[in-house]
């Protein structure tokens, strides 16, 4: 199995773990916690802010650093911040609970997001980036569907 194949395979599980926290998530905040669709919604904002902000700069690390590193810690902190989340319950506070997990998990997703791309489309020629592009974001998106 060549490198692409495997990092279509990595992406497919680690977008069936987000796709399946992020549901999961904002159930708990409101079936668990008795928060509005709306408040549990915001409430995942920090990290899409955290992605928004610093994917170029992790892309740009993981081009001087190579993908391995990026590759195992960011699972690690998502997990991480996935655990954290374990602590969200009846009488959960934003700040002291729900805050650090996603703070968490957003760096994580930083950390390990664009380096995973970057991975698939280095494993191309330039001729087909754009195929190799489109089959990992079919495994992605095909990873959300299945696990939720």
């Amino acid at each position: 199995m060549c490198i692409r194949d495997r990092i279509n395979v990595v992406t497919f599980f680690v977008y069936a773990a987000f796709s399946g926290f992020f549901f999961l998530s904002v159930l708990q905040l409101q079936v668990v916690v008795g928060w509005s669709a709306l408040e549990a919604g915001t409430a995942l904002l920090p990290t899409t802010v955290l992605m928004l902000l610093l994917s170029s700069r992790s892309g740009r690390v993981a081009q001087r650093l190579g993908p391995r590193l990026p590759l195992t810690a960011g699972p690690l902190l998502c997990a991480a911040g996935m655990l954290l989340m374990t602590r969200v319950g009846p009488g959960a506070d934003y700040v002291r609970d729900v805050l650090p997990a996603l703070v968490v998990l957003g760096l994580g997703m930083v950390v390990l997001v664009a380096p995973l791309t970057a991975t698939v489309l280095a494993s191309v020629d330039v001729a087909r980036a754009g195929l190799a592009s489109g089959i990992n974001n079919a495994a992605a998106r095909a990873a959300g569907l299945i696990c939720v």
